[in-house]
């Protein structure tokens, strides 16, 4: 009698929509490879055949190694045909291999013409807790995956230090979703989807449609106009999610008119979301910045940044984000107040324009100049106070987008009359010289 080998691989197969109306509509399927056996399997490159695709896609990274009842996900797309519309629903089986064991028994997920309805279950059962792998996937982002999986963002960042810029994922890498549904519900792939937009659409009604919070839909698109036939990408299950604080989330929407060449001096938004907790310190976890429809994709502004820093700012005051030309090039930067401290001495977060790219990016040789004032010829002039004896001005020269003191002027009182003045030099061999000490009456500057 032959022996009847374990099940090791299991599949589990979702598609989102669950329905479709029109030729040529995406469908995303979902797939769920899980190691069902005692023992770990790989590395090696785990695929999915789907009899509706037309070759087998890869699930994971071909080093994967899978531990017993670990996971990994991936997706892939299926586009209607006439033919479907004829038949009226459409089903096409899956099988998981890898690993040297036999493949998976198949798995099947069934879709229907009528008006689109998105899945929003738990396609796997997955376990709450849990770890899993996720193959990231065009359009997706790290938040947007934290939210799919009810996972805290900041654990999933801890997770894969692999990522040389969380903002900027890359599609097809795997990555480390750990505690699955820590902090909100399991609703597994696909995290993000479309919607062709029709007639009598607006934010809101896609919004509802698809499960998504309406503030996050509208900043991942930022230049839709929503034309009517027009695509628009949506952060499925996205309403109601919770972040790491436990706090729900809040986003402001900051414009500023930023000048930079080969791109017209248009309006430009800073959409920035964080969390604000009891004491009122705000953690901004990310930044949006986006043009008018008419300037992204043509050498216009569309970037996400993740920031994960704690502030005393609120996300809508006037001053928290400041444009300007802060490294003598031409083109504006950016900075945002990380909190608003009781002295003179206001610390910011940086942003240098990058031309070759068209991104900001962060700068941390500027952190330590506070209170900044642009006088130009390439300098920065940074008023500080120490207490109410002593104050001072450091004055920074720009090289190669590189702030370096170059000066520090200060008075300390030193009676109710008097203070010393004192002028130290720094030269960019690294050496320094006093060129003015003296007594000056008070007060001091």
């Amino acid at each position: 009698m032959a022996t009847v080998p374990p099940v090791i691989l299991k599949l589990t197969k979702t598609a989102n929509p669950l329905n479709y109306d029109h030729v040529g509509q995406t469908i995303t399927y979902a797939y769920v490879i899980t190691n069902s056996g005692a023992a770990t399997l790989g590395p090696a490159q785990f695929t999915i055949s789907d009899t509706g695709l037309s070759a087998p896609i890869n699930c994971g990274e071909a080093t994967l190694t899978l531990a017993s009842n670990v996971t990994v996900t991936c997706s892939a797309t299926y586009t209607i045909s006439q033919a479907d519309m004829d038949a009226g629903s459409v089903s096409t089986n899956a099988t998981a291999s890898g690993g040297g064991v036999a493949p998976s028994q198949p798995a099947t997920a069934a879709i229907t013409k009528g008006a689109a309805v998105p899945s929003n279950t738990n396609p796997a059962n997955l376990t709450v807790g849990s770890t899993i792998k996720h193959q990231v996937v065009t359009g997706e982002w790290l938040w947007q995956i934290a939210r799919c999986y009810g996972t805290d963002p900041t654990k999933l960042l801890q997770a894969n230090p692999q990522l040389v810029n969380p903002a900027q994922i890359t599609p097809n890498a795997t990555i480390t979703v750990p505690n699955i549904g820590s902090v909100g519900k399991i609703y597994g792939p696909p995290c993000v989807g479309t919607h062709t937009v029709q007639n009598g659409d607006t934010w809101n009604s896609i919004a509802l449609k698809y499960n998504a919070d309406a503030t996050v839909l509208k900043m991942v698109n930022p230049t839709s106009t929503l034309a009517v036939g027009s695509t628009v990408k949506v952060p499925l299950n996205s309403a109601g999610a919770t972040t790491s604080t436990g706090s729900a989330g809040n986003c402001a929407d900051l414009t500023r008119t930023v000048k930079l060449a080969g791109v017209s001096a248009a309006t430009t938004h800073f959409n920035i979301c964080g969390t604000t907790d009891s004491s009122g310190k705000t953690k901004i976890f990310s930044i949006n910045i986006s043009q008018r429809v008419e300037d992204v994709g043509q050498g216009g502004l569309l970037q996400d940044i993740t920031v994960l820093i704690e502030t005393s700012t609120p996300l809508n005051d006037a001053n928290s984000l400041i444009v300007a030309d802060m490294n003598y090039d031409g083109n504006d930067d950016f900075r945002i107040v990380k909190l608003q401290p009781a002295s003179a001495n206001i610390p910011y977060l940086y942003y240098i324009y990058d031309p070759a790219t068209r991104k900001f990016i962060y700068n941390e040789a500027y952190a330590n100049i506070t209170s900044p004032e642009f006088p130009g010829n390439f300098e920065i002039r940074s008023k500080w106070r120490e207490s109410a004896a002593k104050s001072g001005i450091d004055t920074y020269v720009i090289t190669n987008n590189t702030p370096r003191l170059s000066k520090r002027e200060t008075w300390e009182a030193i009676n109710e009359t008097q203070a010393t003045h004192l002028v130290t030099v720094y030269n960019a061999d690294g050496t320094s010289q006093v060129t003015v000490n003296e007594t000056v009456p008070l007060p001091i500057p």
